[in-house]
Formats: C-alpha cells, sequence, structure tokens
C-alpha cells in the first residue's frame, strides 16, 4: 500500500456564492455552470481586459481583483496584496483594475454591497444561509466594518458547507469503515488527505456527492462542483475539473506513484 496525497477543493465557491446572491441571471447561471463548462476566472479577465484568450498575467490580475473586490478591497489594498506575491502595480493600475470588474459586474456592487449595508445598518447583524449569525452590536459604521461584512456572508457560508456536508460526514464514514485514508487538513475550501490507491475514489466520490447537496437562495439552488487533485507532495501532481472513471482515475495514481 502506497499512500499519497490527495486534495478535495470546492470550485470557486466564494464566487459562486457572491454571484447568488446578487440574484443577477447572467451571473447566477454563472454560479450554476459546472468547472469544465466555465472558468470564472478567464471569464473576469476576458471581460477587465477586452481579449478572447487572456495571458497567465492577466488571468492572475483577473483573480486576484475579483477575490478582493468581492470583500471591498480598494486599489491600494490590492497593491499591496499583489506585491506580496511578487507582482508589482501602481495603485492607480489596480484602481483601473477594480473600475473595470464593476463595469463588468455591476451587481456586486449595486445589488450585493447595498443590501448587506443595509441589512447591518438595520440590525447590525448578518445571517448566512446555514442559519449562522455574526453581530456588530458596538462597531462604528465606515468602510472597516462594511468589508468585514461583504466578506462574512461568502467566507462563512463556503465554511459551513466543507464542514457540515464534507468535514463531518467524512470523519464519520472514514472512522466507521475503518478506513486507511485520514484527513490531513482542512484549508477553507478544500481538505486535505493522506490515502491509498485502494480508497481514494470511493473517498472522492462520497464527498462529491455529499458537497453536492444544494444550498437554497433567493435567486435559485446551488450545487458546488468539487475538483479533485492529487500528488506526492501538496502541491499535486494531476488535477481533474471532473470526476473521471475509476478506472482512468487508478491509472492516473499508478503512473504518479508508481505501481
Amino acid at each position: 500500500m502506497t499512500p499519497f496525497l490527495m486534495e478535495l477543493d470546492l470550485s470557486q465557491v466564494e464566487s459562486r456564492i457572491c454571484y447568488m446572491l446578487t440574484r443577477d441571471p447572467v451571473l447566477v447561471k454563472q454560479a450554476q455552470s459546472q468547472p469544465w463548462e466555465f472558468n470564472g476566472h478567464t471569464e473576469t479577465a476576458r471581460m477587465i481586459y477586452g481579449v478572447e484568450d487572456p495571458t497567465p498575467l492577466q488571468y492572475y490580475l483577473g483573480k486576484k481583483t475579483s477575490h478582493g473586490v468581492m470583500r471591498g478591497m480598494q486599489g491600494k489594498k490590492l497593491a499591496d496584496e499583489l506585491l506580496k506575491e511578487g507582482t508589482v502595480m501602481a495603485v492607480t493600475e489596480c484602481d483601473w483594475l477594480i473600475q473595470r470588474f464593476f463595469e463588468t459586474k455591476p451587481a456586486i456592487r449595486d445589488v450585493y454591497f447595498v443590501e448587506v449595508r443595509q441589512q447591518v445598518w438595520d440590525h447590525r447583524k448578518l445571517t448566512n444561509s446555514f442559519g449562522r449569525v455574526i453581530e456588530w452590536p458596538f462597531d462604528r459604521f465606515g468602510d472597516d466594518l462594511y468589508r468585514e461584512a461583504y466578506s462574512w456572508p461568502l467566507q462563512s457560508d463556503a465554511a459551513d458547507l466543507i464542514n457540515q456536508q464534507g468535514l463531518i460526514p467524512m470523519h464519520h464514514w472514514l472512522k466507521q469503515g475503518k478506513m486507511y485514508t485520514k484527513i490531513l487538513a482542512q484549508v477553507h475550501d478544500s481538505l486535505l488527505f493522506n490515502t491509498c490507491i485502494e480508497e481514494a475514489y470511493d473517498v472522492a466520490l462520497a464527498f462529491k456527492g455529499w458537497i453536492a447537496e444544494p444550498i437554497e437562495y433567493p435567486a435559485g439552488p446551488l450545487s458546488v462542483p468539487v475538483t479533485f487533485k492529487i500528488g506526492k507532495t501538496w502541491a499535486g501532481d494531476h488535477e481533474w475539473k471532473r470526476l473521471p472513471s475509476r478506472e482512468e482515475f487508478n491509472e492516473k495514481i499508478k503512473e504518479i506513484i508508481g505501481g
């Protein structure tokens, strides 16, 4: 029995949740699409730069802009975050990226942000799709509070989804089956496993099924897809956007780990 690592990741989960909360028909359709049908980060880069085939840098900047903007990030903060990863951009360039993002997806600013602020003003609290509540009883209204509020529904829904429909049932299932596979880490929107060829496919299939149970939003149900990565290290040697057949899955494992 040769062990290897497998990471099961919720595909672009926070973007999907944000899109559902806008109730915008185009964004809702994108949120409900499969990762092999539609790549949200590629589409964002296309719309920001007005190109059909974004370069790797344009894809990266579109992805970073998308992640930041959904949390109310401003140009200065985006420039700082990019600099931490070795990319130097002027604040004015980052302001332009944010402006272009909102031009392509105005419902995030004009619907989602507005409704979150209104909830905070009226009730000083937010409730996520799983019934979890966060309160700000004494905080001063302002940009810092609003940025935290924009982030919370996305992050908390993603966390509750992977914990309640992934981590907890997986823990009990592995324990009851006295399986070799172990959960090594839960990292925001993914689970990392130490597993073996005899069990890996069944683990992936079970996780995919549990996570597929939809979250209900006013705009409709969201069933979050899962991507699958295997390898000798956490970085992974191969990734699938769609779970292949058991035969293809196991053949790739043998190719990577030998045997």
